[in-house]
């Protein structure tokens, strides 16, 4: 049997990172049936400093027929990563991101100097898309150079998409690819849905406050909207500066009812989802969306840039993917949806949660990731 290590910065029971963890999880647990699989990662959640309760640090831990280690802050190094990398003596090395110094970095340069016979497979999770890269710009470009120049040949990779694949090949000309979608756990039955009335509508965003995430522009679109519009904000507050200017907007909107209600827990995402009318995500990019997927499967429609795999909405009658330079186009859409009656609405619904069920059929099966286990 193959042997999987899985390199991550946070894995369950954390989930302030978002869709990454979730779709990390959910690939660890399928792979087991047909690999060994280990994962290190971090004994914190993001931008946590305690340790998970009742989790022991430090140790392999073997659970659902996966060993895990949680890393304390005290023991995270190159030393330990090196003494546990090659104590584990994986066939294929996974890291699920590209720009980690611990999880991805490291663990590289690990397997480079001292496990010959390991393939590396890295997942950038749209970390290469364009969006994600015009931020901290500089130093990503430099880091790139230089990884194209000393190791990117000895690397494989993990694409959730074509398009991601693309953004790989973009940098890496020669590099060898694998697209598989990331595997999904979604609800296998219709939740009870929030009405729609003519004149009322509650948007919900669940995604970190950060830039690429692009909130801001969300809310610039909504203050070009005089009737009232209902917006909750979920997630974890990534960037400070970028989240005091989001109030700073929301402050100079009193016509609307938006509020930010923290962080929030996988468990209750389906019910958030469906207490609102609409997703609404203007991303700057993303190589899946996972909260995207969620919400169909809630039977709520979306309202979303165009920077993500989810495209031609509109057709299927589930939500609408608007590029980004059409602000007025948006604007446009938010004050539809606020007149479309509680029939069509319904109609919007239930085609969003039969769309999600027909992508797990579909979409969601392990055999498009042999290459890390045959």
């Amino acid at each position: 049997m193959m042997k999987v290590l899985v390199m991550a910065d946070w894995y369950e029971p954390g989930f302030k990172a978002g869709g990454p963890i979730r779709s990390c999880v959910n690939l660890v647990r399928k792979l087991a049936s047909k690999a060994g699989v280990s994962v290190i990662t971090r004994n914190t959640d993001y931008h946590e400093t305690t340790g998970y309760e009742g989790i022991a640090a430090d140790t392999w831990i073997r659970k659902d027929n996966v060993d895990l280690h949680y890393i304390s802050a005290a023991k995270l190094s190159f030393g330990t990563l090196k003494k546990l990398l090659l104590e584990r003596k994986p066939d294929v090395l996974y890291l699920n991101s590209m720009f980690s110094l611990y999880f991805t970095v490291l663990p590289f340069l690990i397997a480079r100097l001292w496990m010959n016979d390991a393939r590396i497979v890295i997942a950038p999770r749209g970390m290469l898309a364009p969006g994600a890269l015009s931020l901290k710009a500089t130093k990503k470009r430099i880091f790139l150079s230089l990884f194209n120049l000393f190791g990117s040949q000895k690397v494989e990779w993990h694409a959730t998409n074509k398009d991601e694949a693309e953004d790989i090949r973009k940098i890496f000309r020669n590099a060898v690819i694998h697209v598989a979608a990331n595997l999904v756990d979604l609800n296998d039955r219709p939740i009870a849905h929030i009405c729609k009335e003519k004149g009322k509508l509650k948007l919900v965003s669940v995604a970190r406050i950060s830039p690429e995430k692009n909130l801001l522009y969300a809310l610039e679109v909504l203050s070009e909207i005089e009737s009232t519009v209902v917006f909750s904000i979920y997630g974890t507050i990534h960037d400070k500066a970028y989240w005091d200017r989001c109030k700073e907007l929301i402050d100079k909107m009193p016509q609307h009812e938006i509020i930010y209600k923290g962080v929030i827990k996988p468990a209750d995402i389906p019910e958030v989802l469906s207490s609102s009318h609409f997703l609404f995500m203007t991303t700057l990019g993303e190589n899946f969306g996972h909260i995207i997927i969620e919400s169909f499967a809630a039977g709520t429609p979306v309202i979303i840039s165009d920077r993500t795999p989810w495209r031609s909405l509109s057709e299927m009658n589930i939500g609408y993917d608007i590029s980004l330079s059409r602000e007025d186009y948006f604007k446009y859409i938010i004050e539809e949806m606020l007149m479309l009656d509680g029939l069509s609405y319904d109609v919007m619904s239930k085609s969003a949660f039969t769309f999600a069920q027909r992508y797990m059929e579909e979409k969601n099966e392990l055999n498009s990731y042999k290459f890390l286990y045959s």
